[in-house]
């Protein structure tokens, strides 16, 4: 594929495993200070490449992330979705908004098979295979796309754009 993303075209060989390093205290990444989100989880840095216990054995298609996003998403062959990562806003897309240190999968309406997304620093997209678009996380500039303006959508909210290529996401915006 020559646009550098990756999507469910059903290449099984440009599947593989997920391993992770770097700083993984979720609620200090980016920040000089605790803040009222710190989670006493404070100096988890990953030296070395770990594999990741709950994706072992499970076929990644994609990884998503973003350049200003403390959250990670993987995307199966098959189209489930694991999150894991900061979570002050419900960004990870499992209905609270705790921290996550290990992959959990997200629960998607309808059980649609998921192929691509993006993550911002407070927010996340995935779309499916049929062209739906979910999103999570903060909303107070609409970037959720919901058609209002929100605190926080703690678990995936659903909307139809038919999407086709791979999506974006910035701070407080969509592409």
């Amino acid at each position: 594929m020559s646009d550098g993303f990756l999507s469910g075209d059903g290449d099984d060989e440009r599947c593989g495993e997920v391993v992770f390093a770097g700083y993984a205290s979720w609620s200090m990444v980016g920040k000089s200070e605790k803040t009222g989100n710190f989670d006493g989880v404070e100096d988890q840095i990953l030296w070395g490449f770990h594999r990741l216990k709950p994706l072992i054995g499970v076929k990644i298609k994609t990884v998503v992330s973003g350049a200003d996003s403390c959250t990670c998403m993987a995307i199966s062959d098959t189209g489930l979705v694991y999150s894991w990562g900061r979570n002050d806003y419900g960004q990870l897309g499992l209905g609270h908004t705790t921290n996550v240190y290990n992959p959990t999968q997200v629960e998607i309406p309808d059980a649609e098979t998921i192929v691509g997304g993006a993550c911002g620093p407070h927010h996340t997209l995935i779309y499916s295979a049929k062209g739906t678009l979910f999103s999570a996380g903060a909303g107070k500039c609409g970037q959720l796309g919901i058609g209002r303006k929100i605190e926080s959508q703690l678990s995936c909210a659903r909307f139809l754009l038919f999407f086709d290529r791979p999506v974006a996401s910035g701070v407080q915006m969509n592409k």
